[in-house]
């Protein structure tokens, strides 16, 4: 699912006559948003993990019952190692998500429970329409080669748009509004590591 469309951008921008170019900005402003978020993307999609276990934790007592689910905006557990679950039997809170009923270390190698769920957007948030038309913006002002705006060659007379004397990383860091909306979705991984992903219960 795209996240903005053409006729929206050039509502903002201003501009007519370069759906082409505009089309190719919105896609590299999508994918430069889910990389700087690390994602693949916020649209509504189903995800299967695999968790392995906290150091220690190989015993087969343990059972396991909360988990930290990796994708923005979890919104339903469908299995549990291969089993369909039902609403009663889970809680979601954020993206951390507690089992009714723990589930057990499993025995055999590679030693992973599985979850599969759906996560994401049905409808893209406003404010992730607005990063995506301020980075298409600064696309489209930045579009002449080297970061030159305009350029006289006999005597070399060189114009810069004030924003292209930068690199986009340092226009994302120093946008404040672009830089929260950026932070608002970004993907952070919970730890150092998988096994900071999982908390154990024994029963």
């Amino acid at each position: 699912m795209a996240y903005v469309t053409t006729e929206s951008v050039n509502v903002y921008l201003g501009t007519s006559g370069e759906d082409p170019l505009i089309a190719s900005l919105i896609a590299s402003a999508e994918s430069l948003f889910n990389h700087l978020i690390n994602s693949n993307g916020i649209s509504q999609a189903t995800f299967t993990e695999k968790y392995r276990y906290p150091l220690g934790g190989f015993h087969s007592e343990n059972m396991w019952r909360v988990f930290y689910l990796d994708n923005i905006n979890p919104t339903s557990v469908t299995e549990v190692d291969g089993v369909a679950i039902s609403s009663g039997n889970y809680y979601l809170e954020w993206r951390k998500l507690t089992l009714k009923t723990a589930v057990s270390y499993q025995q055999t190698f590679p030693h992973l429970n599985t979850i599969k769920y759906v996560a994401g957007y049905a409808t893209i948030p406003d404010d992730v329409k607005l990063a995506i038309k301020m980075m298409v913006g600064f696309l489209y002002q930045s579009k002449n080669a080297n970061w030159i705006s305009s350029f006289t060659q006999d005597q070399l007379t060189v114009n810069f748009w004030w924003k292209t004397q930068s690199s986009i990383e340092t226009m994302l860091s120093t946008d404040s509004i672009l830089s929260w909306i950026i932070g608002k979705y970004k993907k952070t991984f919970l730890g150092s590591s998988g096994f900071d992903r999982v908390s154990i219960e024994v029963i």
